[in-house]
């Protein structure tokens, strides 16, 4: 909790010593290793901890954090997928996942940019673009409105001051929250202009050897104050994604469209499907 990351490996190397069968141990050490930026040994003890209990949700997550470390996006998803087929309510592997689309798409959009002549290369290389764009514009235009702005991969290096002194450039910030405990951070500015123009300007800027990932929030953290609906039980563009109305029935299902199906915790109801979509 005080960032004392290598003093707590060597705690946790020693319970390993005493119980080299408890998997629980292998996780914390992971978790250290990753926040150290040593992600080879997170992996490694990810891996020892899983083969000790291959259904540990907690095991995966910390899999895919150190191949994500790594840059194995592919497999760095698949491990997220695993943690959300044992723990469908996790939602830090939901963002982990989402980060990975957001990288993806601009390692290719880059590659097309600098180095494809080839109208079949092009052409190829398009669709993938496309594919990818696909399955992240859904939570990037629900959220047009917002003025707040989600930032990920934010490691213990990347302080709060750090996050200030790039984020005011693009206008007046109200507050700003860094949670290194889950690898993210929160700012909020007085306008939906404002963050927009941030998050245009700085995807992928890279800040203590790291590079920020932006995106909308999905969920505010609890000091941003959130505005009043004055017209129905339909929640605003910032609200929860995958927030009910009419007692436990799925918003999205009823207007844009649920990405989650079968993972997601509230009702689809069939005849109700884009019942209340704007044309």
């Amino acid at each position: 909790q005080n960032g004392q990351y290598s003093e707590a490996v060597k705690c946790f190397s020693k319970a390993i010593s005493i119980d080299p069968y408890d998997y629980r141990p292998f996780g914390n050490r992971s978790y250290c290793y990753d926040m150290l930026r040593q992600f080879p040994k997170a992996l490694k003890d990810a891996d020892v901890a899983l083969d000790l209990f291959p259904g540990w949700a907690k095991g995966h997550f910390r899999r895919g954090r150190a191949l994500l470390g790594l840059e194995k996006y592919k497999q760095a998803e698949e491990a997220f997928k695993r943690v959300l087929d044992l723990d469908k309510d996790c939602e830090e592997a939901v963002e982990a996942l989402f980060s990975i689309k957001v990288e993806r798409l601009m390692q290719v959009q880059y590659a097309v940019a600098v180095g494809l002549r080839c109208q079949a290369q092009y052409n190829a290389w398009l669709a993938i673009v496309f594919s990818i764009a696909v399955s992240v514009d859904y939570f990037l235009f629900q959220r047009m409105e917002a003025n707040s702005l989600w930032i990920g991969n934010v490691t213990s290096n990347v302080t709060e001051k750090a996050i200030m002194d790039l984020f005011k450039r693009y206008g007046t910030i109200r507050s700003v929250r860094v949670m290194h405990e889950r690898y993210c951070a929160f700012v909020n500015y007085t306008n939906g202009e404002a963050a927009a123009k941030a998050m245009s300007a700085l995807q992928g800027c890279e800040v203590a050897n790291t590079k920020l990932l932006i995106k909308y929030p999905d969920h505010h953290p609890s000091n941003t104050p959130k505005a009043e609906s004055k017209t129905s039980n339909i929640p605003l563009s910032g609200d929860k994604k995958r927030g009910p109305i009419n007692g436990n029935e799925c918003y999205f299902w009823r207007t844009t469209g649920c990405t989650f199906e079968d993972r997601c915790r509230f009702r689809h109801v069939p005849e109700n499907r884009s019942v209340d979509l704007k044309p």
